[in-house]
């Protein structure tokens, strides 16, 4: 695979760097926390399937393009998003149950 690269970064250092605001903004605040891990490793791969979609033969290189997308997501959301507040003000404002956090459902919006 040729490798695309933004600046002098390869493609998957900044998908790594910015995939933990698009995991904030699918999981939610109330799930436990293996099924907030799965939805991580789940992002990961699609993003690693989609930067290798028509070049699966090459499988060395999907699976180092995973462990990219895995390492540096892991480390940029406890190093920077988390501590900015920035990955944890998405999970906020993107909180899609109708229950409250005392476990009473809301009344529906009209």
């Amino acid at each position: 695979m040729n490798t695309i690269t933004l600046g002098n970064l390869p493609i998957e250092a900044w998908l790594g760097i910015f995939i933990p605001l698009l995991i904030a903004f699918i999981q939610q605040r109330n799930w436990p926390s293996w099924a907030r891990t799965l939805t991580g490793v789940l992002t990961c791969f699609v993003a690693a399937v989609v930067l290798h979609v028509g070049d699966f033969a090459d499988f060395h290189s999907f699976l180092q393009s995973l462990t990219t997308l895995l390492t540096l997501s892991a480390v940029f959301y406890k190093a920077y998003w988390k501590p900015s507040g920035i990955a944890p003000a998405i999970d906020n404002m993107t909180q899609f149950s109708s229950h409250t956090d005392d476990g009473v459902s809301a009344p529906p919006v009209e």
